[in-house]
Parts: C-alpha cells; structure tokens; sequence
C-alpha cells in the first residue's frame, strides 16, 4: 500500500514523500486519513487521499516536510500513519494501518560561550 517504508528529511525543512496505491479495484470510494505521530518534527501535505472506483490504481503522492525545533534533539524518527477511514468501502475497511517511518535529521548544535576571564573562559 504504502512505498518507501521508510524516509529521512531535515529540519531545514527539506522534503521528502512516499505514494499510497490500492492493491484491488473497489466498488466506492476509499478515503485514507494520513497522520504524522510528531508535527513538531514531521508534517504531511494532505491528511486524507480518496480513492474513487474510476483511479484505483493510480498513485497518490504524500509529501513530508522536516520541522524546525530548537532543540538538540538528534536524529528523531516519526511514524506518519495511513489507516482506512470509517465510511470507506466495505472491502477496505479492514486493512490494516500501514506506516511510513520518518527520520528527521536534527540541525541544531551546541555552542559554547566565553565566560568572564582568559579566552579559555577560566576565571582569573
């Protein structure tokens, strides 16, 4: 359903995206809500695709951009969520949630400050 499984952006908000295809022709419609477990760290472009029975098997594209934090955090990983939405075709209903883990690469760094003294920051 989902492709890749896994995908790594920055907090210099670069992007990346994955695509969500249905395996089988449905007989309505089939919504899927999209959700990032951290937009502090990941946000999605669209949380929900719709699938309707005349493009069933063409591609819908996710896109997941890297959020800035001010924090010296690391590399911090993500899980952005696909499930079935309620009301959706009674054959889809039951799949599964499928997701798509993100790494977002941390751009934060520590910065030490001279203290009062000698340039190595010792008191005198």
């Amino acid at each position: 359903m989902v492709d890749p499984e896994a995908l790594t952006v920055s907090e210099d908000s670069t992007t990346g995206s994955f695509t969500v295809v249905l395996d089988a022709e449905p007989d309505s419609s089939v919504v899927f809500d999209v959700a990032s477990g951290d937009t502090g760290e990941a946000t999605v472009d669209s949380t929900t695709l719709t699938f309707e029975p005349a493009e069933w098997d063409q591609e819908k594209t996710v896109v997941v951009t890297g959020e800035d934090d001010d924090l010296i955090d690391g590399a911090q990983t993500t899980p952005v969520t696909v499930s079935v939405a309620d009301g959706s075709d009674a054959a889809f209903v039951d799949l599964a949630d499928d997701t798509v883990e993100v790494t977002t690469e941390d751009n934060d760094s520590a910065r030490v400050r001279g203290g009062s003294g000698g340039a190595d920051g010792e008191r005198g």
